[in-house]
């Protein structure tokens, strides 16, 4: 028995400590985001900020090719949401305080 309840409080905890995560540093990078069951962060609720060039290589026939690309940075809006649930409303008082 005291098997079980350590399984499953381990799992409560990893459960909890990976949404706590998620809520805390949401991202998103223009294509993949942070989404979770408790903070459901959407494309709405992030802001363009710029795009910064990178040479992306790659080995190919013995040969290296080499692309330029760009990682486009963007940022949590401050403002509040109307849906917003409390986690996701503390999460972007912290970042309007960091930006303060």
């Amino acid at each position: 028995m005291s098997d079980i309840l350590t399984i499953v409080g381990m799992t409560a905890i990893m459960f909890f400590g990976s949404e706590m995560f998620d809520c805390s540093l949401p991202y998103y990078d223009g294509e993949s985001i942070t989404k979770g069951k408790i903070c459901q962060w959407e494309k709405e609720d992030f802001e363009y900020v710029k795009s910064i060039p990178y040479t992306h290589c790659e080995w190919e026939d013995k040969e290296e090719v080499c692309e330029e690309r760009y990682n486009h940075i963007w940022k949590l809006k401050t403002e509040e949401d109307p849906d917003d649930n409390f986690f996701e409303r503390k999460t972007r008082e912290r970042y309007a305080r960091k930006d303060n």
